[in-house]
């Protein structure tokens, strides 16, 4: 049932933008969010288990890889190469694409402004950035303490 009304927001969003530009934004979201966990997640998840102090934490390390994460070049190979999870309360890319009318991935082109940029002022969006770093660097520090 969570699938399908997904896929029946989909089509109420479409209505609203367009299904050219639906389309663009679930094959962004995949393909970011793949990005994100390709360079910034997995490998902090890594670093976290073994570590006995913490590690730089994720908006920082988003904010270093900012350029790899935008970069155009193999966008939707990478999100392509993923196994949907089976338990996931999403249906498959593949599947919101098509009840889109799309049966290919499109290329998203370019991204010119991020959402972030478009809605805090810089100092607001620095501010949380470093507020969320600095309560996740404590809380990572008190987890990979314990034991000493």
């Amino acid at each position: 049932m969570s699938r399908e009304n997904e896929l029946a927001a989909d089509l109420e969003a479409a209505e609203q933008v367009g299904r050219g530009e639906m389309a663009r934004a679930l094959v962004m979201v995949e393909v970011f969010g793949t990005r994100l966990t390709d360079l910034i997640f997995a490998p902090l998840q890594k670093e976290v288990l073994g570590a006995i102090k913490a590690p730089s934490p994720p908006f920082a390390r988003i904010s270093d890889q900012l350029a790899a994460i935008r970069a155009p070049g193999p966008m939707t190979a990478a999100s392509l190469g993923r196994e949907h999870d089976p338990d996931s309360t999403h249906p498959p890319l593949g599947q919101r694409l098509a009840s889109l009318g799309y049966t290919d991935i499109s290329d998203v082109g370019e991204v010119q402004a991020s959402a972030i940029d478009q809605l805090l002022s810089p100092n607001a969006a620095n501010e949380l950035a470093l507020r969320f770093d600095e309560e996740w660097r404590k809380k990572v520090q008190d987890w990979v303490s314990v034991g000493r």
